[in-house]
C-alpha cells in the first residue's frame, strides 16, 4: 500500500514535466529561444513559475531537452509512417 501512495507523486511530477516540455516545444518553435521566458512557458503549461525549478536548472536545460524531445518525436512519427508505407506495398 505504501508503494501505491508513493507512485502518484512520481507520476504527477512526470505529467508536470511533460506539460512544461510540450509548452516549451510549442513556444520555442514559434518564438525562438530569446522570445520565450520561463514565465511564458509556465503560464502556457498552467503551472507556477516556482515549479519550473523542480524540473529544470535553467532555461538552457529546458531548451536542450525540448529540442531532444521534439527531434525524437519527429523521428518516431517518420519511422512509423515509413514502416506503414512499406507494409502496404
Amino acid at each position: 500500500m505504501l508503494r501505491r501512495a508513493m507512485s502518484w507523486p512520481v507520476q504527477q511530477k512526470q505529467i508536470s514535466r511533460n506539460r512544461i516540455l510540450q509548452s516549451a516545444i510549442r513556444l520555442f518553435s514559434s518564438r525562438g529561444f530569446d522570445g520565450v521566458s520561463i514565465a511564458d512557458v509556465m503560464r502556457d503549461a498552467d503551472l507556477t513559475h516556482g515549479a519550473f525549478y523542480a524540473h529544470f536548472k535553467s532555461k538552457q536545460q529546458l531548451y536542450a531537452e525540448a529540442i531532444d524531445l521534439a527531434a525524437s518525436d519527429s523521428f518516431s512519427r517518420r519511422h512509423h509512417t515509413s514502416i506503414g508505407k512499406s507494409d502496404g506495398a
